[in-house]
Order: structure tokens, then sequence, then C-alpha cells
């Protein structure tokens, strides 16, 4: 099993933000930028995960973007592949990804992004081509597999790769079966769709 009712009484929102986050990691006071402290909450909840199998569902209200997930993610599990899903994404999260790449913390990149992003964004759009395998289809999901040597995490929820300012809700699984089934899935649509 999973998780049971009682697991999930820990988890709800807390009442003062509506935010699930301050009952996983409680109320963060930290120094340095808001770039910085977004990070840092993003990697607590990162530390909260089960070492193996396990879930973790959780709603915030801007503590974090997905990228910010991500980038908590390779820091704590170490050098890691990623496939992602997306409707959107913005300059400033593909450049962190792309640094990240750049320092190997990151290996392989694989995007599935909505089929008419690159009309809506063209410049961020020949930006993503530089570095990630790229594939466009009609795609609404927000999906990312994040595996390391360690665990497979794949995170399913609302928040597009892009800066989150608005009440975003998701889950990570700890899961390798949960990874291979969504892999599999957004591989084959890029894949079919693929950018080139």
């Amino acid at each position: 099993m999973l998780f049971n009712a009682n697991d999930l009484a820990t988890l709800g929102a807390d009442e003062e933000s509506n935010d699930s986050v301050t009952s996983l990691i409680g109320s963060l006071s930290f120094s340095g930028g808001e770039a910085d402290i977004r990070k840092q909450q993003a990697k607590q909840l990162i530390e909260k995960l089960p070492t193996h199998e396990g879930l973790l569902p959780f709603t915030t209200v801007g503590r974090f973007s997905l990228h910010e997930l991500l980038l908590a993610f390779v820091e704590v599990d170490g050098a890691s592949d990623v496939i992602a899903s997306t409707y959107s994404i913005s300059e400033q999260p593909l450049r962190a990804i792309r640094d990240y790449i750049e320092s190997g913390l990151i290996n392989s990149f694989a995007l599935l992004i909505d089929a008419r992003f690159p009309i809506r964004k063209p410049k961020v759009a020949q930006f993503i081509t530089e570095f990630a395998t790229l594939g466009y289809a009609n795609c609404h999901a927000k999906i990312l597999v994040m595996r390391s040597k360690t665990r497979s995490v794949t995170y399913v929820g609302s928040h597009n790769l892009t800066a989150a300012h608005r009440l975003e809700s998701g889950c990570l699984f700890v899961d390798t079966a949960i990874a291979d089934f969504y892999e599999e899935q957004l591989l084959t649509k890029i894949n079919e769709n693929l950018y080139s």
C-alpha cells in the first residue's frame, strides 16, 4: 500500500495560507534572494519524499515553480534524466534547465509541448531546440519524469514550466512503474511529433 487515510491528514491545506506545503515543511524563513528561497522550499519538499515507493500530494500558492522542483530534485538526488510535458514554458525556467544540463546535473531533457507554442512564443521555442529533444502535439498535460541513479520520481499536476504565482496542485510519485508508464507515453508522442 502506498499510503493510508491517516497519512493524508498531515497533507491537508494549512488554514492560514491555503497551502499544504506549509503543513509539510512548516513556516519557512530563509535568507537570500527570492529565487534562492523558492528553490530551498522546493528542495525541502523533495527531501520529504520517500526513498522508495510512495507518494506526496501537495498544493502551493506561488512557493515554487515546477522547474524549481526539478532543479531541487537533481540537487538532492544527483544527475538525472528528465522527460516533461507542458502547455507552456517560459525563458527563465529554460535557461535554468539548460544551465543544469551544462553542469551535468541533468543528463538528458526531452520535452513534449503544445503544438501552438511556437506560434505564441517563437523565440523561446527556438531556444529549446538548442538543448532538448523536442516534440509538439496538442498537449495540456503537465508531467515531469525524473530518473536518478537511486529512484524514479514522477510529478503529475497543474504546474506549467513557467513562473508559478497562483494556486497549483500536484502529486509526486516515487514509483518506477508510474515513471515507466508516463515515460513511454511521452516519448511515444515526442517521437511521433519530433521537431527537426
